[in-house]
């Protein structure tokens, strides 16, 4: 397809990037909500760890609330969450894209129906959507934390499945490549 300039939320989704790498320089960003509550719209970044100043809110992807909301809905759907204070979070969803960050600069930028890559310095391309339809990844991470909640890994308090135990039995001497999704156990099996 042709190179095409991206839309404005390609520069809001950088700017804000840029905000949270000024301060947290080595932060993770994988996704990005444009959304409208109450008759106000905001912008949230979802990465490993939660950030609110001026301008910026960034949600910890595994943990908040708004992960959620995510995970599970698409431009246009309506979303409506319980907080742990039990209020009630509801609204819309205006734009969400995941987002892939190479050495603090956003290089993927995919809603869903449309995927932004960066071509070279600032050029973006676009091209077809590589991303997968709403709720698959919730199911994996409430796997993923269900399956860890409760463990001490210093202990060895670990359960791996029979896939798992047949990689970590395997001989020290013998090598092994760990292939997976994100949040399947890799780095365990490895450590």
């Amino acid at each position: 397809m042709d190179a095409r300039p991206g839309p404005p939320e390609l520069a809001e989704i950088e700017t804000l990037c840029a905000e949270l790498m000024g301060l947290r320089p080595a932060a993770r960003v994988c996704g990005y909500l444009r959304l409208r509550s109450g008759g106000r719209t905001r912008a949230v970044l979802l990465a490993d760890g939660t950030t609110v100043v001026a301008g910026l809110q960034a949600v910890d992807w595994l943990r908040a609330p708004l992960a959620a909301v995510f995970l599970d809905g698409e431009a246009g759907d309506p979303y409506e969450i319980q907080l742990d204070d039990g209020r009630t979070l509801e609204g819309e969803i205006l734009i969400r894209a995941a987002l892939c960050v190479e050495r603090g600069q956003v290089v993927v930028v995919d809603d869903g129906h449309r995927r932004w890559h960066r071509r070279s310095g600032t050029s973006w391309q676009l091209d077809a959507t590589r991303l997968r339809p709403p709720g698959w990844l919730r199911a994996a991470t409430e796997r993923r934390r269900a399956a860890l909640d409760g463990l001490d890994y210093l202990d060895g308090g670990i359960e791996f499945d029979e896939h798992q135990r047949r990689a970590v039995e395997l001989p020290a001497s013998r090598s092994l490549l760990l292939l997976g999704e994100a949040g399947f156990g890799k780095t365990t099996v490895a450590l």
